[in-house]
């Protein structure tokens, strides 16, 4: 895989630089009953997919290794106070580095975030910009997840959610029953009380499957019995890979394409039975991937001449029509377009497993800089593994020429080893038992 590892952000661009600020927040007020419990929608639970990943980023479990020990102890010692928080996130005079870390890398991935669920932003899509920065309750939540971390404790699932009006109402006291249930002190009952109020939907996202499974494997929650509940729900009907371009042939070299960590995505719209899991593509993503299939097919092309060359057994007639056999029969575009995905090394071979179980070779393609999050290393791509990330803008600056060769080279490899439609020499897909170097 020819990925952009040396790719560096400019340092002054700073992920967590406000781009306008707001007025400082004010006291979190209580909810009416209808608000507390409101159903999420399709694109507020595919948000909670992403933040289950950024959650590992930002508590120092994932992402960049230059920046996890920062993310594992920076607001350890900030005081439980929502309001205090809230204003220094919101006035622009306030030093904003006690509570988060400066990851440029983060970028690409808070878009996705925020695009699904601006409520999860410090703007909360009530202006027609988006800030860089995390909400309020948002920082707020990640720093009692860090404190607990911090002393060995974990927060009780089952009490917490089966004490909705607690937690729902900053008026309501907690009992000693309800600290000696909960596991947390009356300071952290108190400053989870502020952090629902003020963002309802944070409750509910605690009953989410891909967020719970996360927050245990991070040690911020107890596997409880409903925790294990939560785990075990599914979080919506799957996804498959449908056949996009190329042969329909059993015996095809198969090629999937995921979306996963992208924004581009349509959703919102009425119910359309065309589109069941209530996003639909954008134009812009269809155009992308019909212009990474052709570049796979153009390089298919070039590989095929040059075979045909280096053979000296063909001419360029006979090139055209290997092509030709070749595309039309012996490659399978797949295409997964229904739903985004959350695809990160530690996750793909799963997600795979369910979306495209006989790809031979899956293409994922992510959002602009997203890879930058993934702390991506070569055993996690092509040629270590049978899968490349492809970001989208590549495709749209016409920079992929790179991976569709790879793509091209690994479909004549797979044809060479077993097909009766070609029989290539191995020497010319490979130099001193390795790629050759010039395509890496």
């Amino acid at each position: 895989m020819r990925f952009r590892f040396h790719h560096i952000l400019p340092a002054l661009f700073l992920s967590l630089v406000c781009l306008q600020c707001t007025s400082v927040s004010s006291p979190p007020a209580a909810h009416t009953e209808e608000q507390k419990s409101v159903d999420m929608s399709p694109a507020e639970v595919y948000a909670a997919e992403v933040l289950s990943y950024m959650m590992k980023v930002v508590l120092g479990q994932a992402g960049d290794p230059q920046h996890r020990n920062n993310w594992a102890s920076r607001g350890l010692n900030t005081d439980l106070d929502f309001e205090t928080i809230s204003q220094t996130l919101s006035d622009p005079n306030q030093n904003k580095n006690s509570l988060l870390v400066y990851d440029a890398n983060i970028l690409g991935l808070s878009e996705v975030l925020y695009y699904y669920n601006p409520k999860l932003n410090q703007f909360k899509g009530r202006s027609g910009n988006v800030s860089l920065y995390p909400s309020s309750e948002m920082v707020a939540l990640r720093i009692l997840l860090l404190q607990k971390r911090h002393r060995g404790e974990r927060i009780r699932i089952e009490t917490l959610l089966d004490r909705q009006s607690l937690f729902l109402d900053p008026n309501t006291l907690p009992s000693d029953a309800d600290i000696q249930a909960t596991g947390l002190q009356l300071e952290e009952i108190r400053f989870l009380q502020d952090i629902f109020t003020s963002e309802p939907q944070l409750f509910q996202l605690l009953k989410h499957p891909c967020l719970i499974e996360s927050l245990i494997h991070l040690g911020g929650v107890e596997k409880d019995s409903q925790a294990k509940t939560i785990q075990g729900r599914s979080l919506n009907r799957p996804v498959q890979c449908q056949p996009h371009a190329g042969a329909t042939s059993p015996e095809a070299v198969t090629i999937a394409i995921l979306p996963s960590l992208i924004r581009e995505f349509e959703f919102g719209f009425p119910q359309d039975a065309d589109y069941p899991s209530g996003f639909r593509p954008t134009p812009f993503f269809v155009e992308m991937v019909d212009r990474l299939v052709e570049g796979i097919r153009k390089s298919l092309e070039a590989a095929v001449a040059a075979r045909v060359v280096t053979q000296g057994s063909g001419s360029r007639f006979d090139a055209e029509r290997q092509l030709e056999l070749i595309w039309g029969d012996r490659v399978s575009i797949l295409l997964e377009d229904e739903r985004p995905l959350v695809i990160y090394p530690e996750t793909a071979s799963a997600v795979e497993a369910k979306t495209c179980p006989d790809a031979d070779l899956v293409l994922i393609l992510t959002g602009k800089d997203v890879y930058l999050s993934l702390n991506l290393n070569p055993d996690h791509v092509y040629p270590a593994a049978n899968r490349m990330y492809i970001d989208i803008m590549d495709i749209r600056r016409s920079q992929i020429d790179g991976v569709t060769d790879d793509i091209a080279e690994f479909i004549l490899e797979r044809l060479s080893l077993g097909s009766s439609v070609l029989s290539f020499d191995r020497k010319a897909l490979f130099h001193d038992g390795r790629l050759d170097a010039r395509r890496r």
